[in-house]
């Protein structure tokens, strides 16, 4: 029995329950809110529904809930919880919605004018705001907000829209390889001279992962030298390494105070730069700008069409969308097109243009048309999601190379191989998930029953060990070593080697998820799809798979996998671009 299943049930939300729209979870807090406001649990479904929505939804991104929608948005997403949670026992996806569609939905008016009139529900415009502190829902317009994400996003707007008033707000967006670094080392360059003699600005740079914090600042060092940095700057950047930004704000999750730095005790520095900000979620955006200095400038980095972070929010979309209708924060913001890396008009670089303009047609000729980048297998339509047989043998292959070099003592030819192909799920379970897969490839490799640190095993990072220096999102191998099994991980000279009883939090990586792909590159990616019927696949998952590779793509899915994922952008409920937008 779950500690849940011990919370009486509320007979207002059992149908929702019997859909799958409401957890066991939801549930129990939603009689825990109730009867600390004193609110009879025996009541029509209006308010506990919207509590149980509302939490649903910023367990899957949203920030808030659109009233006259929230029906429909509800059945669209009915089977992404369900498909996150896939044991792979099942090959069949499930089709999204069909218990959610006769369920007694409140009409929009009286579900608003019941809200309203509920003591747990703070109404913009008609409360004062200081009320919204001790009611967990806040309802503005047509949107309904948890109150915390309510004052995350009011307060992210107004700060963002006060650094752009005083002309302290850069935003610098493009795809791979568009020349973002190369731009925040110019802005550097530039401070430099405009600050002459002993008393430069302070510069801070930040990404949401340790991984992404790691490939900023060697793209950095190497975009500053290319821009003729003084030493000097070049020196300070080698003393100052990026970090993740709850290092930089100093989680405390084991006190009260979960931050060490905040409006009380700011950041000590003159420009903050934040990278790969389509990783950072709406609290933690709010949380770094709250501990920002008042006189600091601010660089937001990123490319707008990757996917957005696990948690709520899409910010760094919602800032270009905002950006466009108010001319203030539009001056700050710079859009690079092109590829370094990609030629526009072939190859990856074609496709990913494809899928971000949703052109599936063309997605699917270039596909069929293939060329040196890029590579299609297309199982066929009736493919349920096992891994092709050429495909497996291909993953295999590569983990017999690692497993080579590996028990030859030699890390770097081990990790170099590990990145030099690396295979892209869309799920974690499920027969096309990456625990499928990796556990598919252990089992072609016929490996010693129990041991868990064999030679030549490929790991990622979990969770970032600073007493280590490994970020969560690092690529390691098990090598033979004269003191025994090491794991290797890349280093500015080399690798480093680490025990692996050291290492608290790793996963066995042939294939890895997409999501954990984010701020990587590959020399060649295997970007594995799910059936068409899963509610995973978007433009964004696919965009951002097929552009971790450098040099090559190959594309397991079908034709329908392919356009149901061009075809669909990811929705999350927001009203931080309408924020922005306003001057």
């Amino acid at each position: 029995m779950s500690v849940t299943s011990l919370v009486p049930g509320l007979p207002a939300l059992a149908p929702w329950r019997a859909a799958g729209l409401v957890s066991e979870a939801d549930e129990a807090l939603v009689r825990v809110l109730l009867d600390a406001a004193g609110v009879d649990a025996h009541v029509t479904p209006e308010v506990p529904l919207a509590l149980a929505l509302a939490i649903r939804a910023a367990r899957l991104g949203h920030v808030c809930l659109t009233l006259s929608t929230v029906a429909q948005d509800a059945i669209r997403e009915a089977g992404i919880e369900a498909d996150e949670a896939d044991d792979g026992g099942d090959d069949d996806y499930p089709a999204p919605g069909d218990a959610a569609t006769a369920l007694p939905w409140p009409h929009p008016h009286a579900w608003r004018a019941a809200l309203a009139a509920s003591p747990l529900v703070a109404v913009v415009g008609a409360d004062a705001l200081m009320a919204t502190a001790v009611r967990p829902l806040v309802l503005e317009g047509d949107r309904l907000y948890l109150a915390r994400l309510w004052h995350d996003e009011r307060q992210v707007a107004e700060r963002l829209r006060a650094l752009a008033q005083r002309h302290a707000l850069t935003m610098v967006t493009g795809g791979p390889g568009s020349g973002k670094t190369t731009r925040i080392a110019r802005q550097l360059v530039a401070g430099m001279k405009d600050h002459p003699g002993d008393a430069p600005p302070t510069v801070t740079l930040t990404a949401p992962t340790g991984k992404a914090a790691a490939r900023m600042g060697e793209a950095l060092r190497l975009a500053l030298a290319r821009e003729g940095a003084d030493p000097a700057l070049q020196e300070r950047l080698r003393a100052s390494h990026p970090v993740t930004l709850h290092t930089l704000l100093g989680a405390r999750p084991d006190s009260d105070q979960r931050w060490t730095r905040h409006a009380a005790n700011p950041l000590a520095c003159d420009l903050l730069v934040i990278d790969e900000l389509s990783m950072v979620s709406l609290s933690l955006l709010a949380r770094t700008l709250d501990a920002l200095p008042d006189a600091a400038q601010l660089m937001l980095v990123g490319d707008p069409d990757q996917l957005a972070s696990v948690a709520a929010g899409t910010v760094l979309a919602d800032l270009v969308r905002g950006a466009s209708a108010n001319p203030t924060l539009r001056a700050g913001h710079t859009h690079l097109t092109g590829s370094h890396r990609f030629t526009p008009d072939a190859g990856i670089g074609a496709l990913a243009a494809a899928i971000n303009g949703n052109r599936a047609d063309e997605a699917v000729a270039l596909l069929k048309a293939g060329d040196a980048q890029v590579h299609w297998v297309n199982p066929g339509a009736t493919w349920r999601g096992a891994l092709p047989a050429a495909v497996l043998e291909r993953l295999v292959a590569q983990a017999r190379a690692v497993a080579a070099h590996a028990a030859a003592g030699d890390g770097v030819a081990a990790l170099a191989e590990l990145h030099r192909l690396r295979t892209l799920c869309a799920h974690r379970a499920g027969p096309s998930g990456a625990s499928t897969v990796n556990a598919a490839v252990d089992r072609a490799l016929r490996l010693p029953f129990g041991d868990a640190w064999p030679v030549g095993r490929p790991v990622l990072v979990t969770r970032n060990n600073r007493a280590l220096g490994v970020a969560n999102g690092d690529l390691g191998v098990v090598v033979h070593a004269d003191e025994g099994r090491r794991v290797a991980f890349p280093a500015t000279e080399g690798v480093r080697r680490l025990a692996p009883a050291r290492l608290e939090a790793v996963d066995t990586v042939h294939a890895m998820t997409i999501h954990k792909a984010q701020g990587s590159e590959f020399d060649e990616v295997v970007v594995v799809l799910p059936p068409e019927g899963s509610p995973l696949l978007s433009r964004e998952l696919l965009y951002t798979a097929i552009t971790r590779a450098r040099q090559r793509v190959t594309v397991v899915a079908t034709e329908g996998a392919v356009r149901a994922a061009v075809g669909r952008a990811v929705a999350r409920g927001s009203g931080l671009a309408e924020r922005l937008a306003e001057r």
